[in-house]
């Protein structure tokens, strides 16, 4: 059985109709957690084509990267959703805040993951 993982601040993602575009998704990647934006969904292989924002966590603050960190992914390396995207903090909205809440959230949810 799929054990589920949500949380006052997250949201399991099994499928890939479970997240719409432009939601933000905590992704297991190289055995760290990385937030990330989803661009496009792809049913038939359920994978999910994402861009990453940078650094990798447990942090507060990232930012999209000057170059584009994309990669496909299968919807089993995430983690979860996040319920709530991330207060914007830069100008031209590149810049985002995750709350302590949020951190701590993913921390507990990725160390079971």
């Amino acid at each position: 059985m799929i054990e589920r993982k949500d949380t006052k601040y997250l949201r399991s993602v099994f499928f890939v109709n479970d997240v719409n575009k432009e939601d933000f998704v905590i992704v297991e990647y190289d055995s760290n957690w990385w937030l990330a934006q989803i661009l496009e969904l792809n049913e038939l292989t359920q994978e999910l084509h994402v861009l990453f924002l940078h650094p990798r966590g447990p942090q507060l603050k990232f930012a999209f990267p000057n170059r584009r960190d994309e990669l496909l992914i299968p919807v089993t390396s995430v983690v979860a959703a996040l319920r709530e995207q991330p207060k914007k903090t830069g100008r031209r909205d590149q810049k985002y805040e995750l709350s302590v809440l949020q951190m701590n959230d993913i921390n507990t949810v990725f160390e079971s993951f």
